[in-house]
């Protein structure tokens, strides 16, 4: 059996790949990469566009340290507050509105392709305006399907 080496991850406040993405803010914060997992610290604002009602292939869950978030899942809507914890399961419906002029969240991922999918819409935001048609051809690379 061969031996895995691997060492303690450390970040501090104010450290990790940051990604701009329609008006909020995503850093890394953990990454790893034996496992797929991802852990991303999400600050967002009341103005900041957020996703539609959508699903994806990986298992996702929030952790809420800041600000109030109205979180759909399905049908149900969940008022979160900091100590907040959502947990979905791949192919749950599920969006959020930001109700607090921001809110800050972790956002714990189950595969590497949601962080491809991320780097690909912070690309596409960053060179200009993103499209409603070219987030949904972007999404659907990815696995993300949008519920009307």
């Amino acid at each position: 059996m061969k031996a895995t080496s691997r060492s303690a991850t450390i970040f501090q406040p104010n450290q990790g790949k940051t990604l701009f993405l329609l008006g909020n803010t995503v850093t890394y914060k953990f990454d790893d990469q034996v496992q797929g997992t991802k852990l991303y610290e999400f600050v967002g604002t009341a103005t900041s566009e957020l996703p539609p009602l959508h699903t994806h292939p990986w298992d996702e869950w929030f952790y809420f340290l800041d600000g109030e978030v109205a979180f759909q899942v399905g049908r149900r809507l969940v008022q979160a507050i900091p100590g907040s914890v959502v947990h979905l399961p791949a192919g749950v419906a599920h969006t959020f509105h930001i109700k607090s002029s921001q809110a800050k969240f972790l956002v714990g991922v189950s595969s590497v392709a949601a962080e491809q999918y991320l780097k690909d819409l912070a690309a596409a935001a960053q060179k200009r305006e993103l499209s409603s048609s070219e987030l949904i051809a972007i999404s659907q690379r990815h696995g993300i399907q949008f519920v009307n």
